[in-house]
């Protein structure tokens, strides 16, 4: 009797599963709300319309509202079959598929409905659904079919539900069905996603909690490759690097169905919800500077707008979750992932490296495929936020900032293949990356050893600045080897001195024998290097470099430069003599910054105290 009366209490305490209320919770998240607006408004110009750019942006902008314009050329456009003229629907690209702007048109005029209540619109909605499935599609990368296509699809099938006819209802399941629940990390949330709308479709309540279970499986810290590591960084593809990219769909993504969830029976836990808006701050806030996303958070997607969408993004998941975006730290390194981020006064800066326990970068979708030195120390440097905006297709990828890098004269992409496994190409063969934060300070570390080049360096964060530090630089052979010391966009003057370059209120000091090479050049370039997918035009763009040359052959090659952003040269002078390179050899690296000493030691030694 006790039993029954506890099994009865319980059984009142749990909330029915309400598939009508899911239902109605994902339409009023796809329409824009009072709270949104400024946000979905600089989406509307950062988007390109949705189409060239990444999936994330391209999910904010479906929720900018459709004028009557614009339904109006898109149904007078449209096909009498339902399919419109400018869209290739036999293109066979992996990335940036030209079919998705069909899908995205059904989800963006499904909510044109739900607000109108306009039979044109109605009709012009449900003829584009019906040329879906005649369509001439190639599919040639899994994601599209199981992920892109179902996702941008599936709520629009649930806004017009009640106006689809059984064959209608009956197609839009066989769509969803793509998606089943497999894979791990963003991938997993992503088809459990689908797999959630295709049970309101089916009113599959069991369907619907399994698919709710399989999202809140992924949120927590991970304990493989993949997910959230034990720092809150991303992995996704191995043990890479992804918060920019996959991690910030994961935020996205649970953001949403933590909203769409929350009164329905299937809401998230309380922990599991707080542990989410920790995972934004700690992860994703930190990655903002100046309303642009860190540029070597980006992983893969270097896509025009890509900075300033990506922060969109961030902002959008904290404005869902309720966390404030201006709260960035002043310093964290990722031990996982091998990056480090410092926040100054008025700058900020981040470290890339890889090591033999991560993955330094991938050309997944013959994507990103200029990024071969993208993790081998780069260290970006912004005071105004712009610096790297839209620079990568006339960037020099053998001049990525902070990295030291050889040249044969091939092209850069002749240098690998590939999607991320490691035996496609070398990766960097020590282990010895590391990085520590302390009383405001940061410390990153790389032992470099990689296509036969090797080299010490460490990168010294300090208040004012950042002291860079290279030794034992060797590489046999005949490409010639550099240092690149900065490489961003040219705006304004130059100055430059015996010792300093200053460009952009950024100074870079020489603390070494060397010498900067500092030219303005005009580079071109185009952005299908970035992806096939986007425009074969040439473009032109002015670009600043600071290159230091280290000639061909080098052994035990040597630098030491100081990076002092967002002060006088007057002030920077001051901050100079606070300054000293006490030891820079391939054995120890130390600095003094005001009498605080920092030292990193390589090899064994013996020290003798009196």
């Amino acid at each position: 009797m006790l039993l029954t009366c506890i099994i009865s209490i319980l059984s009142l305490q749990v909330s029915p599963v309400s598939l009508s209320q899911i239902a109605d919770n994902i339409i009023s998240c796809c329409v824009e709300t009072e709270s949104e607006h400024i946000l979905i408004k600089e989406c509307e110009i950062a988007s390109e319309k949705g189409m060239e750019n990444n999936s994330d942006v391209r999910e904010l902008f479906l929720k900018v509202p459709m004028t009557g314009q614009e339904f109006k050329e898109l149904f007078t456009s449209q096909n009498s079959d339902g399919s419109w003229p400018d869209i290739n629907y036999t293109d066979e690209h992996k990335g940036i598929w030209q079919p998705s702007l069909h899908a995205i048109r059904i989800h963006r005029l499904a909510i044109k409905y739900c607000q109108t209540k306009n039979p044109k619109v109605l009709s012009c909605v449900l003829k584009a659904i019906d040329y879906w499935s005649l369509a001439p599609l190639k599919y040639n990368n899994w994601w599209h079919k199981e992920i892109g296509i179902p996702r941008l699809l599936g709520p629009a099938f649930v806004m017009l539900k009640d106006k689809m006819n059984d064959a209608q209802i009956k197609n839009a399941i066989s769509i969803m069905s793509s998606s089943h629940i497999y894979r791990s990390g963003q991938n997993k949330v992503w088809l459990a996603g689908n797999v959630l709308i295709r049970s309101i479709l089916e009113d599959d309540i069991t369907s619907a909690t399994q698919a709710r279970d399989a999202i809140l499986s992924e949120l927590h810290f991970s304990n493989d490759e993949e997910g959230i590591q034990p720092d809150y960084s991303f992995h996704q593809h191995g043990p890479q690097f992804q918060s920019g990219n996959y991690g910030l769909s994961f935020a996205l993504s649970m953001s949403f169905w933590a909203k769409v969830l929350n009164g329905t029976g299937l809401d998230f836990p309380r922990e599991q919800t707080d542990f989410l808006r920790a995972y934004i701050q700690n992860a994703l806030v930190c990655l903002l500077w100046k309303g642009r996303m860190d540029p070597n958070a980006c992983a893969r997607q270097v896509f025009p707008n890509t900075l300033m969408g990506k922060a969109l993004c961030i902002r959008y998941a904290a404005l869902n979750m309720e966390v404030n975006p201006d709260n960035g730290q002043l310093a964290r390194y990722f031990p996982y992932s091998d990056i480090g981020i410092y926040r100054g006064k008025d700058w900020y800066a981040s470290i890339r490296m890889q090591s033999s326990r991560t993955i330094g970068f991938e050309t997944t979708n013959s994507e990103n495929m200029k990024g071969y030195f993208s993790s081998d120390g780069a260290l970006l440097v912004r005071v105004s936020g712009d610096e790297y905006d839209d620079i990568w297709p006339t960037w020099n990828w053998h001049h990525i900032p902070g990295v030291t890098s050889w040249t044969d004269g091939q092209p850069i992409w002749g240098k690998h293949n590939g999607n991320g496994a490691r035996s496609k190409w070398p990766y960097n063969r020590s282990g010895k990356v590391s990085g520590l934060v302390e009383d405001g300070y940061m410390v990153a570390v790389m032992d470099y050893n990689r296509d036969s080049l090797t080299c010490r360096k460490a990168w010294f964060f300090f208040e004012q600045g950042i002291i860079c530090l290279g030794a034992g630089i060797t590489r046999p052979g005949n490409a010639s080897v550099t240092t690149a010391v900065e490489q961003n966009k040219l705006k304004g003057a130059v100055r430059n001195g015996k010792d300093f370059v200053r460009h952009r209120n950024i100074s870079y000091f020489m603390l070494s024998e060397s010498y900067f090479d500092m030219k303005p050049v005009r580079h071109e370039g185009k952005w299908s290097w970035m992806s096939p997918a986007l425009p074969e035009d040439t473009v032109k763009d002015s670009v600043f470099e600071i290159v230091i040359d280290h000639g061909t052959a080098p052994k035990n090659a040597d630098y030491a430069y100081v990076v002092i952003p967002g002060k006088s040269l007057t002030f920077t002078r001051k901050i100079l003599n606070k300054i000293k390179i006490l030891e820079n050899t391939d054995c120890r690296q130390c600095v003094s910054v005001d009498g605080k000493i920092m030292t990193v030691v390589w090899e064994p030694f013996s020290l003798h105290i009196e």
